[in-house]
């Protein structure tokens, strides 16, 4: 698990520009699922088990993980050769502030910012990015408007946790994979689904939930917690297990599937946590709107610091995931209310 997590860390893969990390996944999935695909969107999609709606208890169940990560997308170059830029998804200026970036046209730069009188002038309209011209015309033949890029900070081992950009959202896609790697039997037909654009409105999760049409879904990705100092109150902490999604700002999980997701871990003796999250959501909400609705639920990476350049996952909680997961994957699912 530590290891599957630290190679999808590597690649860098702002909203849009997913390929090293869909490529990365690809390979993985080769002789765990069939039909292997990419839509038109970018997601994506395979499938393993019985096909159909299968007898006994089977149903068309959905997992789905994102790929892509917070990021940046430069605005206009000055004469100077500076650049400015807008966030795509969640970017804190504080957070920002001081950090190298990488653009995936391989191009680096560091953020810096205008003087401000207070910190809580700082905004990211103050912001700017150094990639060492010296005049915009230096600057545009390695730099152009439209060009994206993310943080540069490998991730790197803390003990039994992991620390980096991006590790709670690739923790919950090497979740997936690990759990399609151990799966050995099961009623369902099992449709697998790595989403683009997450960070950016959840644009490929429609898309990805609309054409599988699925019975029932589960949304993995990575989720706050309330276990840091003065921290928001939450009962999610790192080391405590994976998180049962209760409801987010997106949505509200299918009460059904977070009883069956409760019986699994109980079945395979592993600790959950109950998560509702009251600043940000997920892809649960617009994929149980999708068709004329969908029964979802999700299963939560805890995870400290999120959307900035360190964040920190426990890689216990990962592995109790993929035994949840797997165990669910194993028995008949009642949806019934």
């Amino acid at each position: 698990m530590k290891d599957m997590l630290l190679k999808l860390a590597e690649a860098t893969g702002p909203s849009g520009s997913e390929d090293a990390v869909r490529e990365l996944v690809k390979k993985e999935l080769a002789g765990l699922a069939e039909d292997v695909r990419v839509d038109a969107m970018g997601n994506l999609l395979a499938r393993t088990g019985p096909r159909g709606r299968a007898s006994k208890g089977g149903h068309k169940v959905l997992l789905m993980a994102h790929l892509d990560e917070v990021g940046l997308v430069v605005t206009n170059v000055e004469k100077n050769g500076f650049l400015r830029f807008s966030p795509m998804g969640r970017l804190d200026p504080h957070v920002c502030l001081g950090q190298r970036i990488r653009f995936t046209g391989g191009a680096l730069g560091v953020i810096d910012a205008e003087p401000v009188e207070k910190p809580g002038d700082l905004k990211i309209d103050k912001l700017f990015i150094d990639i060492g011209a010296a005049s915009e015309e230096e600057a545009r033949k390695t730099v152009r408007p439209g060009d994206v890029a993310a943080f540069d900070r490998a991730p790197a081992v803390l003990g039994h946790r992991v620390t980096g950009r991006a590790v709670g959202s690739r923790g919950a896609a090497a979740v997936l994979l690990q759990t399609l790697r151990g799966l050995r039997a099961t009623p369902h037909e099992v449709l697998v689904a790595f989403t683009v654009q997450k960070e950016v409105g959840s644009r490929g999760a429609r898309p990805a939930a609309f054409g599988v049409d699925p019975d029932l879904a589960l949304v993995l990705d990575a989720t706050a917690t309330g276990d840091t100092p003065e921290a928001r109150r939450m009962e999610v902490s790192l080391g405590k297990g994976p998180a049962i999604k209760v409801q987010d700002q997106s949505g509200m999980a299918y009460p059904a599937l977070r009883r069956a997701l409760a019986a699994a871990a109980e079945k395979a003796g592993k600790s959950v946590q109950y998560e509702v999250l009251e600043t940000a959501g997920s892809e649960l909400g617009v994929v149980q709107l999708s068709h004329g609705g969908i029964p979802a639920s999700g299963l939560s990476i805890p995870t400290r610091y999120r959307f900035g350049p360190t964040e920190v996952v426990d890689v216990e909680d990962l592995e109790g995931a993929v035994a949840v997961l797997t165990q669910f994957l194993k028995d008949p699912v009642d949806l019934s209310f």
